[in-house]
């Protein structure tokens, strides 16, 4: 056990910080805003990964996990799992793996070389951040350009 306090008559044990630390959000990125986001008819704390035009956002929760022996169901421990939210002009969707082609067309609709190389090394859903932060850049290319003329 590990003492947190002195003085207190209680103890915490390290796994339990160490879970706690996981599950903070405040641990997960101190660079980024959190802010709540409107989910199911409830609101979910969530950071706000990459901004500008389009915004993405990551909800982080621990999720229980249990092993089906046959006899009985055991628990074994907790998993780290995120959701994805894509922002634009105050409006938030759910981003998943399954439906992230979809949504990127929708919400990009300007990038069409963009959308030639969905599903290919470095445009999967494991990059998602970087594909927004690239359209995000491309827009404000496209404004100053415009502008310039």
């Amino acid at each position: 056990m590990l003492r947190l306090f002195p003085n207190a008559n209680h103890c915490l044990p390290v796994l339990s910080l160490l879970l706690l630390s996981a599950w903070m959000p405040i641990a997960a990125g101190a660079n980024n805003d959190l802010v709540m986001i409107r989910v199911d008819n409830g609101l979910v704390a969530a950071e706000h990964v990459v901004k500008g035009p389009l915004n993405l956002f990551v909800h982080s929760y621990l999720r229980p996990e249990t092993i089906d022996t046959g006899l009985r169901v055991v628990a074994a421990g907790t998993v780290k799992e995120q959701r994805f939210f894509l922002g634009l002009n105050g409006k938030v969707v759910e981003i998943t793996s399954s439906n992230y082609k979809k949504m990127i067309k929708r919400y990009m609709p300007n990038a069409k070389h963009l959308h030639k190389r969905l599903g290919k090394v470095g445009f999967r859903f494991q990059n998602l951040s970087s594909m927004i932060e690239f359209y995000n850049n491309f827009r404000a290319k496209q404004q100053y350009v415009y502008v310039q003329e």
